[in-house]
């Protein structure tokens, strides 16, 4: 018997491919097999990297998580698994709004979470105090504190897991007012003072709660004004004034303060009482303003001493007078008033200090710039108004009154022959003296004797029985052109004498 050499032959290992089963919770376990497991095998099972356990299938029980492989081997041969990684089962859980949020005073906060747990069950604390019937994933908060929500798996694994909240006030308040748009610092007679904003400070910045239902109180000068309880007040008197905000859970809250100055509507103008004649003479001063609750401060520039303090004041020199009127702390100074003399210059008559009365005429003298005029023949009144008509020789005056000033003119009137034999064909009224008027001879002046002038159109200009030689009078008007007139000279019917007068400058 003849026997040949031996030979050693060497199967490979079958692939593996590993699969786990259950889940680590609640002291459960984790299967992990394989569908490749062979007789003759050693196999040996890692977690992470490691042996964890040896055997003689593919087949382990494992309790830890953890990166599992397995390695088969028949001596000289060896099989790597596929790599499986087993957790410790969990959900998951997540907040739906900022962990950390701020809550206004009288307002409220939501806040919710979302989570994959098997049919969760959510229970929420307070400062770890349980709320009450509060078992959903949101919870709607009115008051700080710190939250926390627990959220239990009732299936598969037991779990429980939390989310926690923070909820603070705001860093603190102000509260702004003003006053309304119209008023004006020491004019307004009144105003109204209301709340412009109120916010809120957080750490995102200011958040405006003017809408926000709260207390409210208001002071004047640090003193509670009685019901001023609302967002504005209305105000008639000056002082400082603030409002006080009443925040629940926070506390009060004082805005700025705001200065009111009520007082004088109008701006004082400065009147004279009767006319400034001449230095020395005394006008009085008065106010339009006249309030006995304000003060009165009259001064004449170029001096800061105050020279009264009532509504009016007499004075007999000339200058630039102005009022300071004060109310409340409000002042308002009036215009100056220039105080000078009357221009009683102005005041003057047609007639120089001697007038002659041609006999059988008359003259009539015009006075001009002055109130009232009064006309006096040897001290005796004998005509009011701007003229007079002089028929008698004498010593005159004019005496005229230009508010409270008195002017008088003197003149003496002489009576002159009537010299005229021939009626004159030619008038000067330049106020010469000579020609002035037309003068006829005595013989055609009598009370039955009509005068009768004409235009050079025609027209009837003058018309007078008993003709006093004032024709033209001083408010003739004549034509430089056409300055030839005409004149009739009648006795009941019958024509005396018709004629023409030429008018030259």
């Amino acid at each position: 018997m003849v026997f040949s050499n031996s030979v050693a032959v060497n199967l490979g290992v079958p692939a593996l491919e590993i699969t786990a089963s259950g889940s680590i919770c609640d002291n459960g376990t984790v299967t992990i097999s394989s569908t490749g497991s062979s007789p003759g095998y050693t196999y040996t099972l890692f977690r992470n990297g490691a042996q964890a356990a040896t055997g003689t299938t593919a087949d382990f029980t494992v309790t830890e998580p953890g990166s599992y492989y397995i390695i088969a081997n028949t001596g000289s041969c060896n099989a790597t698994s596929n790599t499986i990684i087993i957790n410790e089962f969990e959900f998951s859980i997540s907040t739906t709004v900022p962990a950390a949020q701020v809550l206004i005073p009288g307002e409220q906060v939501t806040l919710s979470v979302a989570t994959n747990a098997v049919e969760p069950v959510y229970l929420w604390y307070r400062n770890n105090v349980l709320i009450e019937g509060a078992n959903t994933n949101a919870y709607t908060a009115t008051s700080i504190g710190t939250y926390k929500v627990t959220i239990s798996q009732s299936e598969g694994c037991a779990i429980t897991q939390e989310a926690i909240f923070t909820i603070t006030n705001p860093l603190g308040f102000i509260a702004q007012i003003a006053a309304a748009s119209d008023y004006t610092s020491c004019s307004s007679s009144t105003t109204t003072i209301s709340m412009v904003s109120l916010q809120a400070s957080t750490p995102q910045g200011q958040i405006s709660v003017s809408g926000n239902s709260y207390s409210y109180q208001w002071y004047k000068n640090n003193i509670a004004m009685a019901g001023a309880i609302s967002q504005n007040v209305t105000i008639a008197e000056n002082g400082t004034y603030t409002l006080e905000v009443i925040i629940p859970g926070w506390g009060a809250v004082i805005s700025n303060a705001v200065e009111i100055l009520l007082g004088l509507a109008e701006t004082p103008e400065v009147l004279v009482e009767g006319t400034y004649c001449s230095e020395g003479s005394e006008v009085q001063l008065f106010s339009t303003v006249d309030n006995p609750q304000y003060t009165y401060k009259w001064y004449k520039e170029g001096s800061n001493t105050p020279i009264g303090t009532t509504t009016s004041i007499t004075v007999s020199t000339s200058g630039n007078y102005y009022l300071e009127v004060t109310y409340l702390g409000c002042t308002r100074t009036s215009e100056a008033f220039a105080l000078t003399p009357a221009e009683t210059s102005n005041i003057t008559i047609d007639a120089g200090a001697e007038v002659q009365l041609p006999e059988g005429t008359s003259v009539i003298i015009n006075a001009s710039g002055a109130d009232s005029y009064q006309w006096y023949r040897d001290s005796v009144l004998f005509a009011t108004g701007p003229s007079a008509e002089i028929t008698e020789p004498g010593n005159y005056n004019m005496t005229a009154t230009l508010g409270q000033c008195v002017v008088v003119k003197e003149f003496t009137v002489n009576l002159v022959e009537n010299n005229v034999v021939a009626i004159p064909n030619i008038v000067t009224p330049n106020n010469d003296g000579i020609n002035d008027k037309w003068v006829l001879p005595l013989e055609y002046i009598g009370d039955d004797i009509e005068i009768m002038i004409y235009a050079p159109d025609g027209s009837l200009v003058f018309r007078s029985y008993s003709y006093r030689g004032n024709w033209p009078e001083t408010d003739f008007n004549w034509s430089l052109k056409n300055p030839v007139y005409y004149y009739t000279i009648m006795k009941g019917l019958e024509y005396l004498r018709r004629g023409s007068i030429t008018i030259l400058k």
